[in-house]
This record gives C-alpha cells, sequence and structure tokens, in this order.
C-alpha cells in the first residue's frame, strides 16, 4: 500500500540501521554501556506494540525464538531497554506529528497504526497532544472571532493534530466530549482549513473507509520481514 505511513515501523528501522552499524548503546545502566544482539535489541524495540502483538509475536518478528525471549524479558537490562524504547519513541511520534504535513490517508495510517500501540505509549503522545490542540484551537478562535490575523504556525498545528486525531476518534468509535468535539470541528472546518486553503473533502471520503484498521496488524507484521533479512545479512558479513 503506496500510501501508508507507519511511524513505528519507521523509527523501529531507523534506530535498528543504526545500531547494526554503530552498535551504540541505546540505554545505560549505572553508566555502563549495554550491547544487545542485533535480534534482542529488535525485540526490546518491538515492545512499543505490546499488548496488541503478543510474545510469541514479538519474538517471531525478530527471529529469535519464544524461549529465548522469555528468558531476556526477566532480565534487569532488557526491561531497561523495552522502558527506554517506549519513552524514546513516544517523543519521535510526537515531534513527527507536529513536524510534518501528511496526506489524508497518510494520518489514516498513522493513527490506525497507533492504535496497535501499548497503553503507556499511546498515553504519553495521545494526552500532551491532545491538550496542545485544544490551546491552539482556543487561540485561533479568540484571534477569529474578533477578526485579527491568524498565526499561520497555529492553523498548520492545529491541522496536523487534528487530522491525526479525528482518524484515531474514528477507529476508536469513540469521540471527544460532545462539546469539545463539535468547537474542533467548528475550528477545523470554519477557520484552519479555510485560512489554509486547504480541502477538508478527502478526509471525509477516508473517513467513511474501515479497510485499513482491519488490516492494519498484517500490515505492521508483513514489514518485519525487511529488517529480519538485513540483520542476517550483517550478521553473515560480521562473521
Amino acid at each position: 500500500m503506496v500510501d501508508s505511513l507507519f511511524l513505528g515501523q519507521d523509527w523501529i528501522q531507523e534506530r535498528i540501521l543504526e545500531y547494526s552499524r554503530e552498535q551504540k548503546p541505546m540505554v545505560s545502566l549505572q553508566q555502563k554501556g549495554i550491547v544487545f544482539p542485533e535480534r534482542i535489541y529488535l525485540a526490546g524495540l518491538l515492545h512499543i506494540y505490546i499488548g496488541s502483538l503478543t510474545p510469541a509475536e514479538i519474538a517471531d518478528a525478530a527471529g529469535i525464538s519464544f524461549k529465548e525471549l522469555g528468558f531476556w524479558k526477566v532480565q534487569i537490562d532488557f526491561m531497561v531497554l523495552a522502558d527506554a524504547a517506549k519513552v524514546g519513541f513516544s517523543d519521535y511520534f510526537r515531534e513527527e506529528l507536529l513536524m510534518n504535513d501528511y496526506e489524508p490517508s497518510e494520518y489514516r495510517s498513522i493513527a490506525s497504526e497507533y492504535l496497535l500501540f501499548d497503553e503507556q505509549v499511546r498515553t504519553q503522545i495521545r494526552a500532551p497532544l491532545f491538550s496542545q490542540m485544544k490551546r491552539v484551537a482556543n487561540s485561533l478562535s479568540n484571534y477569529s472571532r474578533v477578526k485579527l490575523k491568524l498565526d499561520r504556525s497555529d492553523l498548520k498545528i492545529f491541522k496536523r493534530l487534528y487530522s491525526f486525531f479525528v482518524f484515531e476518534s474514528d477507529q476508536l468509535a469513540v469521540k471527544p466530549p460532545e462539546q469539545v468535539g463539535e468547537r474542533l470541528d467548528l475550528v477545523a472546518k470554519q477557520i484552519v482549513w479555510s485560512g489554509l486553503k486547504a480541502k477538508y473533502s478527502d478526509t471525509e471520503r477516508l473517513l467513511s473507509d474501515k479497510k485499513l484498521a482491519k488490516n492494519i496488524k498484517n500490515l505492521v507484521m508483513e514489514r518485519f520481514d525487511d529488517l529480519s533479512v538485513h540483520i542476517e545479512r550483517h550478521s553473515r558479513e560480521a562473521e
């Protein structure tokens, strides 16, 4: 699917490729660098999906046995790695959403993958971004009401966040409190999209398409194949 974008997949791929080139530990425990085998490192990163992916699926995606993963999961070094991965990825995800513009189809795939993340990861992403979106909405609404010039950076930030959250709430079939939701919708359609001379119709069309949400887990799992091939190739070259 050409128009799909999965930030979790991109982040894991960047981290594992960097790790295989530099063998740079992601975490430090008691000021001592920790270096993991690449597949164990990958398994630690994959814990951003824990809850949606079972331990058996994580082991399979990392190319290790379920027994080997079980051994590592009780090691404090691995626990530190998994926790650091969740924090590091949450920071990355928030920054990507705030700094970049995506197509409606890409926001849909980003939001669909988001629902696969560990609950802690989702909370670390959602809480600060939703609060920021409401603050920006209030500012834009106040400026618009008194007919002051709207800050273009605020328009873009709101559009980015709203585009993500409208697909997230649609996939969950859970809406914000009615008063909040209505106000955000009005700001989006009457102030932001018109202020940026953008079309909302593509977003509305995709909101009615539920196919991606049903297939998202399979799509995510399939994309680990290339990483597994890279790790295998790198291991052979290192011998």
